[in-house]
């Protein structure tokens, strides 16, 4: 009986070192993959930062030919809150102009909008 204790102590601690080492394979493993997730995090980072600057020029070089072509933003009661651009000043020969009272009485939907041609 006194060979027995050491015989069971010593299957059961091989057993627990089995069961150990397979917890370290696992972790090691997770640790592989972890780093790989946060490279592909730090990846999507970086682009994300080169489309917000890309994003950034592209605002400042619409913003020079607005200022070049001599257009405003104006905001009109237009379908979800858009904007329209329009030139400064009175409009160059050959375009449409609408008065502002018919474009009123149009949104307000009485009456369709009168057109003359400049």
């Amino acid at each position: 009986m006194a060979d027995e204790v050491p015989d069971f102590l010593r299957v059961s601690f091989a057993r627990l070192n089995e069961r150990l080492d397979r917890i370290e394979a696992d972790m090691a493993e997770f640790r592989e993959r972890l780093g790989h997730i946060e490279g592909q995090i730090a990846g999507i980072y970086g682009m994300y930062a080169t489309i917000s600057s890309r994003m950034d020029r592209m605002d400042r070089r619409l913003e020079r030919i607005e200022r070049r072509l001599d257009l405003v933003d104006t905001q009109a009661s237009l379908p979800q809150g858009r904007s329209i651009l329009v030139p400064r000043g009175r409009p160059p020969r050959g375009h449409l102009s609408v008065s502002s009272s018919a474009l009123a009485s149009f949104r307000s939907g009485v009456s369709k909008p009168s057109v003359n041609q400049s």
